[in-house]
């Protein structure tokens, strides 16, 4: 047997083997939605004619794929079954300092970029964990999502001047005679005139470089690291030709996290293991929606 990664498997499946399936041929279906073709079609002006998997056949070298990784493709397609039973938000943001409400916004924001509620109540990611792990092995995977720290930085406004605002109660409700029946705290732009600052006004900042990209990126990572999981679990006993070893990435490459040390995988799983279930590494949890 051919010991290899879940990441390279995945990229051999899609990028040497599936492909060599032609379009209109019968078989299961690519992992996508239903804007798919149309997609292609803004983005290149033209018809592409995808194989029943879901990708550009190769009219070269057409033929029959390996069972692995027709293997491989059913397993994604089960991806997109699982949901987010629980993570930490603020192990995204572990090397970042304490911002206060500034980065918690933030971090709000990336979540809503990356997660979303169904009918069911459930956290899924957007557009389907099979489509992600799909997507970054036909890109060749993933880059490590570290980057730089945020600071807090005064913001400028049009004059390249520090903007000043104040807190002023503002009325936000009224009844049926147009009285005022309720209130709310709003903050607004304060004028400063021949550099006086009003003695209730406070400095505007901002978080430079914003890190909203980066955290949902950093999310997106921590899903596709849950969903190579998942599929590694999947795969156990399905494949013939290959054999996985133990994934080389760390769950967060940001905090320092530890790399596991590469072994061949068996049935019992990734025992002992930083990163895989039950161990401290591992810091986003998945399972399966419940029909």
């Amino acid at each position: 047997m051919k010991m290899i990664s879940i990441e390279d498997l995945v990229r051999w499946a899609y990028l040497e083997e599936l492909p060599k399936v032609a379009p209109g041929r019968s078989g299961p279906t690519g992992v996508g939605n239903g804007w798919g073709a149309v997609g292609s079609y803004v983005q290149l002006l033209a018809v592409i004619d995808l194989n029943p998997y879901g990708v550009v056949p190769n009219l070269a070298d057409l033929g029959e794929p390996h069972p692995d990784a027709v293997a491989v493709h059913a397993a994604i397609a089960d991806l997109d079954h699982l949901v987010v039973d629980d993570f930490d938000p603020e192990d995204l943001v572990s090397d970042m300092p304490h911002l206060g409400d500034l980065l918690q916004v933030a971090l709000a924001e990336a979540i809503d970029r990356v997660l979303v509620r169904d009918r069911d109540g459930d956290l899924v990611v957007k557009g389907g964990v099979g489509v992600l792990v799909r997507t970054r092995a036909l890109l060749g995977g993933a880059v490590a999502p570290v980057g730089d720290a945020p600071r807090l930085v005064p913001m400028l406004g049009a004059n390249g001047r520090q903007v000043w605002r104040r807190r002023v109660l503002m009325a936000c409700r009224w009844d049926g005679d147009g009285n005022e029946i309720g209130w709310e705290t709003r903050e607004v732009d304060v004028p400063v005139v021949s550099g006086r600052v009003p003695l209730d006004a406070f400095p505007v900042e901002v978080l430079r470089p914003d890190p909203t990209g980066l955290i949902a990126e950093r999310l997106r990572w921590m899903a596709w690291h849950a969903g190579l999981e998942a599929l590694e679990t999947m795969l156990t006993d399905r494949l013939v030709d290959h054999r996985l070893v133990l994934p080389d990435r760390p769950w967060r490459p940001w905090a320092g996290d530890r790399v596991a040390d590469r072994r061949v995988h068996d049935v019992v799983g990734w025992e002992g293991v930083v990163g895989a279930a039950g161990c401290p590494g591992r810091t986003m949890k998945m399972r399966r929606r419940v029909a």
